[in-house]
């Protein structure tokens, strides 16, 4: 795993932290510095990103510790933030629940106090964000599911924020630096028609492309949205929805055909959660399948409890590129071109995988936050650890820092957990996500 680096946090205005000067040369070799929304800032700096591991408090002197591993370093970097500018005045210390991770910022927020805010912690920066229960569906108790960015806060006439929230993952907008319109817009239909039935229509994930000045959505029915949010004054310019119909080889979709046999019957058994990644390098965008196996046998499900013999397990991935122009959806097969590709609860990202500590024609994956034990769940006892590497041209999977227990899933019959792996299965809190730095 590397040797270890511990940073300083620098309580003065726009301040930084003391970097080991190896590492302090390769962000700026890669260009790490503030952020813009514009595309064309972007496209020439695609540094490797960091795994945020689970950060810790100081028992004396109660100052939070952030960890990070850095792929292009294999190093783990310590950062130590005072609590006051993670925590703001408030004298208590209470669960908080990390929700997503943009351009360098983490998405964090108290639930049942409908407290949230974005919190960089290479700077020690804070920026609170509105409350969420006026909301429709929403409440004091209501929780957020995923929260990115359009581009950094320190951009406050253009930055934006986008969330999904409550259990039906329904979607609202704000702008978190423009003091002038400090509230939540909703955005989307709740519910969708189904012949007689009516459905909630479950945002499944959604990233921003600069080069288009839009945010992309995708339903868990994949119905695919452009979403156009005006600057500012949602009352005289509301936000601006267009559908958007693609075609899709039928050959190759839901399930790509490309893969092990053990691997294609795994697809078709489980279900699948659909990430949407944007290159800002390529300026492309792709929809990537993740296969999850979950926590039940789906060929007996009555006789053969398997919530704790079976934790979920991402065993495939199918990637198709989104032709915005053409309206097509083109299967990737056996490549991805090249790129690397970050899914988790961050905004996901791809980036050219020529060199810098990553592998190209990967998907490096943490935890889906469909499949998450609730964060104050103390009973669970895995968690935050689906976490690996997947190499889409030879279909394998390796680790990323934490060790990956090969585990055997049955399609007839329930393995003692000695048997499949399961045992040795740990809980990560919080869950480890893909972190951009940046400061």
């Amino acid at each position: 795993m590397g040797s270890s680096i511990t940073l300083s946090y620098v309580p003065f205005v726009g301040s930084r932290i003391q970097l080991n000067n190896r590492v302090a040369g390769s962000l700026i070799r890669n260009g790490v510095s503030g952020s813009s929304c514009s595309a064309s800032a972007s496209a020439s700096a695609a540094p490797a990103p960091w795994l945020m591991l689970p950060p810790s408090i100081k028992t004396e002197s109660r100052n939070m510790v952030y960890k990070f591993y850095s792929l292009g370093e294999g190093e783990v970097i310590r950062v130590k933030n005072k609590r006051s500018s993670f925590y703001g005045e408030d004298e208590t210390i209470v669960p908080v629940k990390y929700v997503g991770s943009s351009h360098g910022w983490l998405a964090v927020c108290k639930p049942f106090r409908d407290e949230q805010f974005l919190y960089n912690p290479l700077t020690g920066r804070r920026v609170d964000l509105p409350p969420i229960h006026s909301l429709p569906g929403g409440d004091y108790s209501t929780e957020i599911n995923k929260l990115i960015l359009s581009c950094s806060p320190d951009d406050e006439e253009n930055c934006m924020a986008i969330m999904s929230y409550t259990s039906n993952q329904r979607l609202a907008v704000c702008f978190p630096s423009h003091y002038g319109c400090f509230k939540w817009t909703p955005i989307g239909k709740p519910a969708i028609q189904l012949d007689v039935k009516t459905f909630p229509r479950r945002y499944s994930d959604f990233v921003y492309s600069g080069d288009h000045n839009l945010f992309i959505c995708v339903t868990r029915f994949g119905e695919f949205e452009a979403w156009n949010i005006p600057h500012h004054d949602s009352n005289k310019c509301p936000p601006e929805m267009t559908p958007i119909h693609l075609k899709a080889d039928k050959k190759n979709h839901p399930w790509g055909s490309v893969g092990k046999s053990d691997e294609n019957l795994l697809k078709k058994m489980f279900a699948s959660v659909k990430c949407l990644v944007v290159s800002e390098q390529t300026n492309q965008l792709f929809l990537v399948r993740r296969h999850v196996a979950n926590r039940k046998n789906p060929f007996d499900l009555d006789t053969i409890p398997l919530i704790k013999t079976f934790p979920y397990k991402t065993v495939s991935f199918d990637v198709y590129e989104i032709d915005l122009d053409k309206r097509e959806l083109r299967y990737m097969e056996n490549s991805l071109n090249g790129l690397t590709m970050f899914v988790g609860l961050n905004n996901g990202f791809a980036i050219s995988g020529n060199g810098g500590g990553v592998n190209p024609d990967s998907i490096y994956f943490t935890d889906a936050k469909e499949y998450s034990p609730f964060y104050l769940d103390n009973e669970s006892t895995y968690g935050g650890h689906d976490i690996g590497v997947f190499d889409y041209v030879n279909r394998d999977f390796s680790p990323c820092y934490y060790p990956t227990e090969k585990r055997t899933f049955s399609t007839t019959l329930t393995l003692p957990p000695a048997a499949s792996g399961v045992d040795k299965i740990k809980r990560i809190v919080p869950p480890p996500m893909w972190f951009t730095p940046s400061f």
